[in-house]
């Protein structure tokens, strides 16, 4: 068993039910993806502001999908649809080692426009 099909188990086994769209209309049949809030130790990639009682949430969130659904060739439109709510793709990429796919990795933010 190659290390994809092993990741992939224990995405279907363990994660959440999600579907994609690539135009923001037509969703994928649901498949498994692990979704949590996004922590992190550094604002490179965040539009987060600091105020003078905390952090202003903007929502953003950790996907870690199967390597077999590609939501790293996403545009204005694309969507991820997770527990009736939508989310927009803000970076993603595919996790590899060697040449072989693992997982997709990305950065999702709620969508208040939906």
């Amino acid at each position: 068993m190659n290390c994809e099909k092993i990741i992939k188990k224990y995405i279907d086994e363990f994660g959440s039910s999600v579907q994609y769209s690539q135009n923001g209309q037509v969703f994928t049949p649901e498949y498994k993806a692990f979704i949590q809030p996004l922590r992190y130790k550094n604002k490179m990639y965040l539009d987060g502001k600091h105020s003078e009682i905390g952090y202003i949430d903007t929502s953003y969130y950790l996907y870690l999908g199967p390597a077999d659904v590609d939501v790293c060739n996403n545009d204005l439109f694309s969507r991820l649809k997770f527990e009736d709510k939508l989310y927009n793709f803000t970076h993603a990429e595919v996790i590899r080692l060697s040449q072989e796919k693992l997982y997709i990795w990305a950065i999702i933010r709620r969508s208040f426009n939906d």
